[in-house]
């Protein structure tokens, strides 16, 4: 007879195809690529919006929609949202871990591969962002807003140049704690730079494009 304490929770890795949507902008002759990770409950469509009169027209910019649709309590303005994936703060763990997303990202990505790729990420597409650090050997720089940096993920990588936007009004990612993860991680990066805007909550506002534009500005 199978007892109740015989049954235990598997995991299991399946071979699937992935198919996900989001929105992209393509020049005749482009010269590089840069990926935009939106925030938890939202859309590739809304960081695309944000940033893209701040990209610069030579680049390829890729804004995918995260592979985990929410429910639809999580739904914005009667639109689909979405997860890059699901962490339980309390438990201190994944629920959902950043799997699908990497595979899914990397499949985006093949056809470019050829070209030096941008990371931009907002808050857990920031955090999202950090962990692909060693998944694209074409990448060259990595832009987390309104996010925190964990060393524990990240290695010595000296080619990549890695940049933190936070404000001083974040609510939801306290200006301390990112400040404090951030200067954790520097010495990995000499490439790394921390920008700071006074009067930023959590969001992507003209402030925090306009940073966006002068880091393409100087390369």
């Amino acid at each position: 007879m199978k007892l109740l304490q015989d049954e235990h929770l598997k995991s299991y890795l399946l071979d699937s195809t992935i198919s996900i949507e989001g929105y992209e902008s393509k020049p005749e002759h482009p010269e590089q690529v840069i990926l935009l990770l939106h925030g938890l409950g939202e859309r590739g469509k809304r960081i695309y919006r944000k940033l893209i009169s701040s990209l610069p027209v030579n680049a390829i910019v890729l804004a995918p929609n995260a592979p985990f649709p929410l429910s639809r309590d999580g739904q914005m303005e009667g639109v689909p949202t979405y997860a890059w994936y699901f962490y339980d703060l309390k438990a201190r763990k994944y629920i959902t871990g950043v799997d699908l997303a990497k595979s899914s990202l990397k499949s985006l990505l093949r056809p470019y591969s050829h070209l030096p790729l941008t990371i931009i990420g907002f808050s857990q597409g920031g955090y999202l962002a950090s962990g692909l650090l060693h998944d694209f050997p074409q990448l060259k720089r990595i832009v987390g807003i309104g996010c925190e940096f964990k060393r524990e993920i990240l290695r010595e990588f000296r080619s990549v140049e890695l940049v933190s936007i936070h404000g001083k009004n974040d609510s939801i990612i306290s200006y301390e704690t990112a400040l404090t993860s951030f200067q954790s991680t520097k010495e990995l990066f000499p490439k790394a730079k921390w920008i700071e805007v006074e009067n930023l909550a959590h969001e992507i506002n003209d402030d925090v494009s306009g940073i966006v534009r002068s880091l393409f500005e100087v390369q």
